[in-house]
């Protein structure tokens, strides 16, 4: 279903729908917890703190300094996205909302009316090209078309256990469901699982036009597939290390975000070297447009900018 079908049906499914939500099809208790937490990484500065960092800025970075200074998350972060239509416009999740940049990645502030209700987590963030934003987690998958004031969830899937968010190459908005799988929206609102990755799977990436990847959690292994999520087989050539996050900006560039930092493929993912002096990546983004460009956020919420693809980030520990 097309991203404009999506945005035609969202008002008035919501009416319909809000008496009957779809159930979850995985409690909280049994979701799967990402990758960035399970793997081994230093734990986020301001652990404890008493005022909500979700209302606080970032602030500005110096003339010398072009890394996004720490946000001082009490969590991990998870996910990185840019509007596909405004190549200065980012967000950046963590675990209980969103954080957004009109300039490409260098400022940040808090989205506070992302914050998730209870115990729900923020783990995906993706953005179609009208703008809306689509945030997933588990138990929570909603939608703000107005830059993030205002949040409803998704008709026919708002409690959803969400381990994966992505449009593919029809444009179709794609959700990895803890227990269904890969599902697609339909026009009547509901929606449909086509196929299934592997083991415990956790997100979905693009490759190029054509592929998708995802994570089994249980082996460490990326599957891929070459039909829209429909069937799924083992990635020959996969990135060293546990994978958290792809990034595709060209036919054949990848970033591959890691828990030992981060891979640059310059051939759709037959060969991988390592870029950049970071120790393990969380998350990574590249802007429309800009094809030598990319973003990474590491363990504590500092992020870092690349216009060479990936040979130097400015204001890194090693820069």
């Amino acid at each position: 279903m097309s991203r404009t079908i999506i945005r035609r049906c969202l008002p008035l499914l919501a009416c319909l729908l809000v008496a009957s939500p779809l159930a979850a099809c995985a409690g909280a208790d049994d979701a799967t917890q990402p990758p960035e937490q399970e793997a081994s990484a230093p734990p986020a500065q301001g652990e404890g703190a008493t005022q909500d960092p979700a209302l606080l800025p970032t602030a500005p970075p110096s003339a010398t300094q072009s890394a996004t200074p720490d946000p001082n998350l009490p969590g991990f972060p998870y996910a990185l996205a840019f509007d596909p239509s405004d190549p200065t416009r980012a967000y950046f999740t963590w675990r209980g909302g969103l954080l957004a940049s009109t300039d490409g990645g260098a400022t940040w502030q808090a989205l506070p009316q992302s914050k998730t209700p209870g115990d729900t987590e923020v783990h995906h963030v993706v953005v179609d090209g009208t703008g809306t934003i689509f945030l997933g987690g588990p138990g929570n998958f909603r939608f703000s078309d107005d830059g993030g004031t205002i949040w409803q969830d998704v008709p026919g899937a708002g409690t959803a256990d969400v381990r994966g968010l992505v449009f593919n190459s029809e444009d179709q908005l794609l959700l990895l469901d803890g227990e269904s799988g890969v599902m697609t929206a339909q026009a009547d609102g509901t929606w449909q699982s086509i196929g299934s990755p592997p083991g415990r799977a956790y997100g979905l990436w693009p490759i190029d036009q054509d592929r998708l990847a995802s994570l089994d959690l249980e082996s460490d292994t990326v599957s891929v597939s070459s039909d829209g999520g429909r069937t799924w087989e083992a990635l020959p050539d996969a990135p060293p290390g546990k994978l958290h996050g792809l990034a595709s900006n060209g036919a054949d560039l990848l970033y591959a975000a890691t828990n030992t930092g981060l891979q640059r493929s310059e051939d759709a993912g037959a060969t991988w070297q390592s870029v950049g002096p970071f120790t393990a990546v969380i998350g990574v983004a590249s802007p429309p447009g800009a094809p030598d460009s990319a973003i990474v956020v590491i363990p504590g919420g500092n992020v870092y900018r690349s216009d060479d693809r990936g040979e130097t980030w400015p204001g890194s520990p090693e820069e």
